[in-house]
């Protein structure tokens, strides 16, 4: 009798979890996303979702598929940016005409991206998403990152607004606004529309709507490292 019991509770847990599992492939059939490579509207069960993120990358699967067999008949091309992130900053840099190709092509594995051949970037992204009712952009750090801090010289955070538009922000690696106390974060947050900080203490920098529209598309800082680099360069 008992172990007819456990069977029937068994069973009745296994179709609860696949009831559950059934509904959530269907809400995700009711959302769509636009594909970045073939530009279509697909629901967001045809897309990978991004690596400890609620988020999905910008690819459909059949396109990141597609890709990758392209890249396995044409040879490893560490020139070729294969993370979407990369593909997305490389893009956008290049249409200032600015000159990038991952870090990986130039053995900076240690950055995401290389400007000129020697600027190195750091590559954070961002989807918008509510936390505690809010929209935010929240960018974090890798375990290395909060122990070295960046290797980099610019920070590039992109932020994705799901609706097709992004917008991309530059800084010096060394802002302060990554830091508390001397320590990198654990992450950095942006509320779009907020101006002020409300309720961190003066120790603490927050990214607010002003700095974040100062950093907008100022790709000026790239030339200045690109300056210095060279300098240091001239002087040694």
């Amino acid at each position: 009798m008992i172990e007819y019991l456990y069977q029937k509770d068994a069973l009745r847990d296994a179709s609860t979890s696949e009831g559950s599992m059934l509904k959530g492939l269907a809400h995700m059939d009711t959302l769509s996303k636009i594909c970045r490579a073939c530009k279509e509207p697909l629901p967001l069960s045809d897309f990978y979702k991004r690596k400890n993120s609620d988020s999905y990358v910008s690819e459909c699967k059949a396109c990141m598929k597609l890709r990758s067999k392209n890249q396995s008949n044409t040879g490893k091309d560490y020139l070729v940016p294969r993370a979407t992130t990369e593909i997305t900053a490389i893009d956008y840099l290049k249409s200032k005409g600015i000159p990038a190709v991952p870090g990986k092509a130039l053995h900076h594995s240690h950055v995401d991206v290389v400007a000129f051949g020697c600027v190195e970037i750091e590559v954070k992204y961002a989807s918008l998403k509510f936390q505690r009712s809010i929209e935010k952009f929240c960018f974090s750090a890798s375990p290395s990152q909060q122990e070295n801090g960046f290797r980099a010289q610019v920070v590039m955070l992109i932020c994705d607004y799901k609706n097709g538009m992004m917008s991309y922000h530059f800084f010096d690696a060394k802002h302060p606004v990554f830091y508390m106390k001397g320590r990198m974060k654990t992450g950095f947050t942006f509320t779009p529309g907020m101006y002020e900080a409300k309720k961190h203490g003066s120790n603490r920098l927050v990214m607010v709507q002003g700095m974040m529209d100062e950093a907008q598309d100022n790709v000026a800082l790239i030339y200045e490292q690109l300056k210095l680099t060279s300098q240091a360069l001239k002087g040694a």
